[in-house]
């Protein structure tokens, strides 16, 4: 298997992305605090990934180390069904966003921020991988 890089798509994901959105969220809600904001734009960036812990019940690693290993130098195929990683998981997080938003502004950033990073992931594995048939929903990858 070819070892691969995702430098540039995690420093995306954990830095890039939840500063854009803090930037452009404290210009639609001025009276929200940077350090909330920030802090809950990288928690939204961040956590869709907990759903890659099902490959650890899947695959049985030795360790938590390979584990960790495994994922940050794995090909972007997908082994195994992840529950936030497909189309259902996005249309349902698009059709929550508004309805939050109004309630919570801070829910609708982590959502938004939710959001961006499956669609980087689908764009990313469109180009890394040249398909997205694994993103329907479905048991099986």
């Amino acid at each position: 298997m070819k070892e691969e890089k995702h430098i540039l798509h995690n420093l995306t994901q954990a830095v890039l992305l939840p500063l854009l959105i803090t930037f452009f969220s404290l210009s639609i809600f001025p009276s929200l605090k940077i350090e909330d904001t920030l802090a809950v734009a990288v928690f939204g960036s961040l956590f869709p990934d907990i759903d890659h812990i099902n490959i650890w019940f899947e695959y049985k690693f030795d360790s938590f180390k390979s584990f960790i290993k495994f994922l940050t130098k794995a090909r972007r195929y997908r082994y195994s069904f992840l529950i936030f990683h497909n189309i259902a998981a996005m249309a349902v997080v698009i059709l929550l966003i508004p309805l939050v938003s109004n309630i919570e502004p801070l829910g609708g950033i982590f959502l938004v921020a939710f959001l961006l990073h499956l669609l980087l992931d689908f764009i990313d594995d469109r180009i890394s991988i040249g398909r997205v048939r694994h993103w329907r929903y479905r048991r099986k990858t």
